[in-house]
């Protein structure tokens, strides 16, 4: 998964950090039923990159609920 490069002055990027840690949270949910869809959907997209950014936070939001123990109600 690589960083998509960005116009200067735009503000639609990732940094490296933010980058990295999706790149975790992607690799923990891998696995996870509700997590599943999303992220092959980011990866079908383009992966880690600012056209993404909405995908990510939803993942990203996602992933808070999961590490607080939030289970999915069926």
């Amino acid at each position: 998964m690589a960083m998509s490069t960005f116009a200067e002055g735009s503000f639609d990027f990732l940094t490296g950090r933010e980058a990295d840690f999706m790149a975790s949270v992607m690799r923990e949910l891998k696995d996870v039923a509700w997590a599943r869809p999303l992220i092959n959907d980011i990866n079908a997209s383009g992966g880690l990159t600012g056209t993404n950014k909405a995908k990510l936070l939803e993942l990203r939001f996602g992933y808070a609920l999961h590490d607080a123990g939030m289970a999915q109600r069926r």
